[in-house]
């Protein structure tokens, strides 16, 4: 007689084993047609020849977790357990309509990233998640008003294709943009630095009206770096609120920002091992006392050793800038801390891709020679003239 053991996994067995433990001889699947009888058995944690029927529904419920199948039964016979499975259907393809800001592949990768592409398991869930990614992707560029849809077919062999209906409406239009907390520079000057802004009835064909937010934190980022490079350290975004009109149209930007101090150069110095003259590298130095502190020449500065270090043979140096704040003075003592390593030399110089013209052709056009000390800007010359 065929005992069954549980039916789905919110049903407690009806009939219950004569014993607290079944000993197994054999495992038996059905309805298996896409996982083999090695991926379910994976799954399943049997450490021995017998199974505790008080473990039968966890069991189940671990099958279930592995997302490949909408059914499960169990049933014992004589020594063997016999797993009745319906799989879950795959999907065959994802198809787009009406989508036009976006390129198919766009929208894809998109999907992709949420792990929802043709070949994986189909559940409803599927559908809601694939409204949301696109949705959320949509509304980062401003098309609020945007409807998803989508439609399922039901194919053979257990498969399911998934259109994917699209109405982007319009880009929502910036109304307004508001600065709070600045008192250095006026709210003039700095949404002239902004890509965003709302535009004139004079200029209608002007898109900087369009709302996006990754122009908006592009632009949040200039404004910062704009404070950072006259000298305001401390200077942050407090906050940035994008308010939408009831009608989804009209964006209302604010941006709250905290200015802090104006901080200056006390002093600079460099230190490290110097295989270059330290004169030589005090020469790149862009920031000298007094000088209102600037994260751009700081950083500038860096490279400018680095590019020194770089010309001599030191083609891997490590250059970093370590800024000592005086915060009663408002002052900053800035030191370049140096590491050359070693020097690198050219070994080969290989060239890939041309099947019409010689390397001999190329060589000419290279600042650089095979044995030679490795320069960054001799091989930066060397890949201008060939691109030339």
């Amino acid at each position: 007689m065929i005992k069954k053991i549980l039916f789905v996994i919110f049903l407690l067995p009806s009939i219950a084993f004569s014993q607290d433990q079944y000993h197994i001889d054999d495992i038996e699947i059905e309805g298996a047609v896409r996982f083999s009888r090695e991926a379910l058995l994976s799954n399943l944690y049997l450490t021995n020849d017998t199974l505790d029927v008080s473990d039968s529904a966890e069991v189940i419920k671990t099958l279930y977790k592995t997302n490949f199948y909408q059914n499960i039964q169990l049933f014992s016979n004589n020594g063997k357990l016999i797993f009745v499975v319906e799989e879950r259907p795959s999907i065959d393809s994802i198809t787009f309509k009406g989508n036009k800001k976006l390129e198919d592949e766009q929208l894809k990768g998109i999907l992709n990233d949420a792990n929802i592409k043709s070949g994986r398991t189909f559940n409803r869930s599927i559908l809601s998640r694939i409204e949301i990614e696109l949705r959320k992707f949509y509304v980062s560029y401003g098309k609020y008003s945007v409807q998803i849809e989508t439609k399922l077919t039901e194919l053979k062999r257990n498969r399911v294709s998934i259109e994917v209906n699209i109405y982007e409406g319009k880009v929502a239009k910036i109304q307004q943009i508001n600065i709070v907390g600045n008192d250095v520079f006026d709210d003039e000057e700095l949404k002239s630095l902004l890509e965003l802004g709302t535009v004139a009835p004079y200029n209608p064909f002007s898109s900087a009206d369009e709302y996006s937010k990754a122009l908006l934190s592009g632009d949040l980022e200039t404004i910062r770096s704009y404070y950072l490079d006259r000298g305001y350290l401390h200077f942050a975004i407090a906050s940035s609120q994008v308010t939408l009109s009831p009608e989804k149209d009209r964006v209302f930007i604010t941006i709250h920002v905290s200015e802090g101090a104006q901080y200056s150069i006390e002093s600079v110095d460099i230190k490290g091992e110097f295989k270059v003259a330290k004169s030589i590298l005090m020469k790149k130095v862009q920031l000298k006392p007094q000088d209102i502190f600037s994260r751009k020449k700081m950083v500038d500065t860096s490279e400018g050793i680095k590019g020194q270090l770089g010309d001599e043979g030191y083609a891997f140096a490590e250059v970093s800038s370590i800024p000592e704040i005086n915060e009663k003075n408002k002052t900053v003592k800035l030191t370049y801390l140096i590491n050359p390593k070693n020097k690198v030399y050219v070994r080969r110089i290989n060239i890939g891709g041309n099947t019409k013209t010689h390397d001999t052709v190329f060589r000419r056009e290279f600042r650089l020679l095979e044995g030679a000390l490795l320069s960054p800007k001799l091989l930066k010359r060397s890949k201008i003239r060939l691109q030339r």
